[in-house]
């Protein structure tokens, strides 16, 4: 708020029974709300035009206004107390192994079920699979060399080796399309 000009600081001095007059109407404790008051009654003083109506109705609607604000806060620390309010990282229990609310909620970017699916394959395909066969699933995943390179590392034809990774690509499928 910037400072009261020299006619609205002698208005506000000429008017400050208005505050006085507004807690006692509403039936206020002076000691609780005189502060918060007086600074909307400063802000109302320094906002106020006197060709738009009275300034004891101005102060008064101001005044009220405040008084909403401060009962709607006072309102929502009753409905919540902050007790009540935990952090999404606190652990649920004193357990060690205890996992925190933030570990609870779902993510929504995510497809559970999808990855339930692909969890379960990948346990099943390491269950039938050889470490020869995953060592070709790996060198068809990620795709490093090319086919006659590969031959030449398991030392057998490039017709040879792509009869083995097409028989681990349809025991991949048969595994999948059973998941």
């Amino acid at each position: 708020m910037k400072p009261l000009t020299e006619k609205q600081r002698q208005l506000a001095e000429k008017n400050h029974g208005l505050i006085i007059s507004f807690i006692q109407r509403n039936h206020l404790d002076l000691d609780e709300y005189y502060g918060d008051l007086a600074e909307t009654y400063c802000v109302a003083i320094s906002s106020y035009n006197e060709n738009k109506g009275k300034l004891s109705t101005y102060i008064f609607v101001s005044l009220g206004n405040k008084m909403k604000n401060i009962y709607k806060s006072l309102t929502y620390e009753k409905i919540i107390p902050k007790e009540l309010i935990s952090s999404f990282d606190a652990p649920l229990s004193t357990c060690e192994c205890s996992s925190t609310l933030a570990e609870m909620i779902p993510d929504g970017r995510r497809n559970v079920e999808n990855e339930v699916h692909f969890k379960m394959a990948w346990e099943q395909i390491a269950k039938e699979f050889s470490g020869f066969e995953l060592e070709l699933l790996n060198n068809i995943i990620y795709n490093n060399q090319t086919q006659s390179e590969l031959a030449k590392r398991y030392n057998t034809s490039q017709s040879s080796y792509a009869r083995w990774e097409k028989a681990v690509k349809n025991k991949v499928r048969r595994i999948l399309t059973d998941a």
